[in-house]
């Protein structure tokens, strides 16, 4: 019952409601509506054009197809049934046939053009649409169809998310969220976490210590971390009370991972086909800023071409990102699995959970303008802040030894400064490398680095020493090689202690805390504007046009109210003047002013100009007035002749003994004055009939001339 329900309240049943119900307006209402004269749903054709848009503007809403034909498809119409009507001054410009046809040319070969550029640009980031598109009966992708899979799985698991941030509680009145749209995707920043596999991105996101208040998220969380080392298979998506942060896979960051070539494609189509999802649901700032992530394993233990294919990976995805997403966004680089660098648990062990939380690393300046600097700038202050937390250890290395009573803890934890320090050169290699400006690209320009940090989620039991060559690592070498043992370390040893080091402050504290640091999408943020803008210039327009509208229509039914009244009160001074003389000359004159007391010139009371209206048209109730008035008048001045005419003829016939004149004469004289007991017997056409008739004769109420007749329709 409950999923009936909410399938009957969703959108798109109400859509599709919606829909039908505006159907029926335009089909019934329709005709009815009016803009002064023009009545644009009078006819069937234009009703029934008006309903096809609307179905398809539903059925292309439903498919999440772009509606910008239907735009196109309104603004056409309106040119060529609309346009006609535009006039400035006398000159109708819209009026020749060739003009509109012209026009609406232009329209179509610029809308082309806009959908040849978008193809374009789609072809140019999608490399496997550009191969759909070269060849679509050729030779087949092999990988298509694996795509096409992934791209689903990933759809649902970004679908998921989004239905998820929905139910977030937005502090605002429940009729503003009508209105707010999407509104709550931005409520809470988004954060992405990229780095290579094995890179303990995950472990690390669990074990920061933050709180993910889902349930589903908390059987996730402890299924992880009981049995490690499973990775992510698409993207995670980690809900926190603070922020959003997207866990990436690490086939995301290396594409190729040593594996085949259609790997490394699968790979690459679902990595853009999860960054268009991010824009299509968060156009504005699809990210709030990316975590970029380098264990120690690998920064030790790779050869400078291999550290080189990774940095440049590294560097690709961000170009990726900033392209794709259209943004600037600051990113952090975490520096993970430092238990792995020989006497970092040893040194830090002694720290309480809450030193073990603080951050541990530097900070670089951001700067929201965008200007390219000296390229060896970003090395110099690397260098400059490694050396000062390298000095920082060497200053705590003698209270560590004094508190240290193990021997070969002892010995671990001496060696640790000097294995940070010989960590610092492939390190500073690899962000010159990753960040590495150039006049070929604006990496620093858009992305920036905020700060380099070190972190340890988990421990293993490994090392994975960066001083090759000290003296104690060339002396174990030697003692391996005399053995015949393998001298390679263990990098990726499972851990088995999860005690975080250096991670809770930096995401809650810092990370963030500076989720306003991304500029959004520039086109989203230019047409954001222009629409608002437009949006505040079409409702001033608006205002003004109501308010001038009101302000006209107000002085225009003024100056007709004082006209009337001015007219009533000379019709009053005649009527009174007139009043209790014989005379029949005035009443001609005094009948028409009262019949034309509410007439205006070019006006027709039953279809007003528009420049009467907005809600201040008087003249009905004039109108009424004065018909009432008219037939009052009548009733006073016209009737009184009559019946003394009707008198006469009777008179005049019953001395001339005409039996049939007497008659008709008598019996609309009777007809005249019924009471109300017999009032159905009235006939008003025969009582216009002997009067017409009797207006043939010299001596009727010849005074009243051709107007009589006029006055006796009147009567009825």
């Amino acid at each position: 019952m409950q999923k009936f329900l909410s399938l009957l309240f969703s959108r798109r049943a109400l859509a599709v409601v919606g829909v039908l119900v505006l159907a029926l307006l335009v089909w019934f209402v329709g005709p009815l509506v009016s803009f002064d004269t023009l009545r644009p749903l009078a006819s069937v054709g234009s009703r029934v054009v008006t309903i096809a848009l609307l179905l398809m503007l539903l059925v292309l809403w439903l498919v999440n197809w772009s509606m910008s034909i239907i735009g196109i498809s309104v603004l056409c119409l309106a040119i060529g049934f609309v346009t006609p009507l535009l006039a400035l001054g006398d000159v109708h410009p819209f009026a020749p046939l060739w003009v509109r046809l012209t026009l609406i040319g232009f329209i179509l070969l610029m809308y082309a053009l806009y959908g040849l550029y978008r193809l374009w640009r789609a072809l140019r980031m999608d490399e496997q649409l550009l191969r759909r598109f070269l060849h679509p009966r050729g030779e087949e992708v092999p990988v298509a169809g694996e795509i096409k899979a992934d791209l689903r799985t990933v759809n649902h698991i970004v679908t998921q998310a989004i239905r998820q941030l929905r139910q977030l509680r937005v502090d605002m009145p429940g009729w503003r969220k009508i209105f707010e749209g999407k509104r709550f995707l931005y409520e809470l920043p988004w954060f992405m976490v990229v780095g290579s596999p094995g890179d303990g991105k995950t472990t690390a996101l669990l074990n920061t210590g933050l709180q993910f208040p889902l349930a589903e998220q908390m059987e996730q969380t402890s299924r992880i971390l009981t049995v490690p080392g499973g990775g992510t298979l698409h993207c995670d998506w980690w809900f926190t009370n603070e922020a959003v942060l997207i866990d990436t896979a690490g086939r995301y960051a290396r594409h190729d991972d040593g594996g085949e070539v259609s790997a490394a494609q699968r790979n690459a189509g679902e990595w853009q086909g999860f960054l268009g999802l991010l824009r299509k649901h968060r156009p504005g700032a699809p990210l709030n800023g990316v975590i970029l992530t380098l264990n120690v394993a690998d920064l030790t233990a790779q050869s400078p071409a291999e550290r080189l294919a990774a940095c440049a990976a590294l560097r690709a995805r961000l170009a990726e990102l900033r392209e794709t997403l259209g943004i600037r966004f600051p990113v952090y680089l975490v520096v993970t699995k430092m238990d792995l660098l020989p006497g970092f648990s040893e040194y830090f062990r002694t720290l309480t959970s809450h030193l073990r939380a603080q951050i541990w690393g530097f900070s670089l300046p951001y700067s929201r303008r965008r200007k390219a600097g000296d390229p060896q700038a970003l090395h110099a202050a690397c260098e400059q802040e490694l050396a000062r937390l390298t000095l920082r250890l060497d200053q705590g290395l003698d209270t560590r030894l004094q508190e240290e009573y193990d021997l070969k803890s002892r010995q671990r934890l001496y060696t640790f400064p000097r294995e940070f320090a010989a960590l610092g050169e492939p390190l500073l290699e690899a962000i010159e490398q990753i960040f590495l400006d150039s006049k070929f690209d604006a990496t620093q320009l858009n992305n920036t680095l905020r700060g380099v940090f070190f972190t340890s989620a988990a421990q293993a039991q490994a090392d994975a020493v960066a001083d090759q060559l000290s003296i104690w690592q060339r002396f174990v070498r030697a003692i391996k090689t005399a053995r015949g043992e393998s001298s390679a370390s263990l990098p990726h040893a499972l851990p088995d202690g999860n005690r975080s080091y250096f991670l809770h402050d930096l995401l809650t504290q810092f990370i963030f805390r500076e989720a306003h640091l991304v500029e959004p999408n520039l086109q989203w943020a230019w047409r954001y504007r222009l629409l608002r803008l437009g949006g505040h210039l079409l409702v001033l327009v608006l205002a003004f046009l109501l308010w001038q509208g009101m302000q006209t229509s107000q002085q225009t039914n003024g100056d007709y109210l004082n006209e009337i009244s001015a007219r009533a009160t000379r019709l009053d001074g005649d009527v009174k003047a007139y009043t209790g003389k014989p005379a029949m000359a005035p009443v001609p004159a005094l009948l028409d002013s009262a019949r034309e007391l509410s007439a205006w010139p070019e006006m027709v009371p039953d279809a007003p100009p528009l420049t009467w209206r907005y809600g201040l048209y008087s003249v009905p109730p004039v109108t009424d007035s004065v018909a009432s008035l008219y037939n009052r008048l009548l009733d006073q001045l016209l009737l009184p002749p009559l019946v003394k005419r009707m008198e006469y003829v009777l008179a005049d016939a019953i001395a001339r003994q005409d039996s049939k004149a007497a008659y008709d004469a008598l019996r609309i004289y009777l007809l005249l004055n019924l009471d109300k007991d017999h009032e159905d017997k009235y006939n008003a056409a025969e009582i216009q009939s002997w009067v017409i008739n009797d207006l043939g004769n010299s001596d009727s109420v010849a005074g009243f001339g051709g107007r009589a007749r006029r006055w006796i329709g009147a009567c009825r």
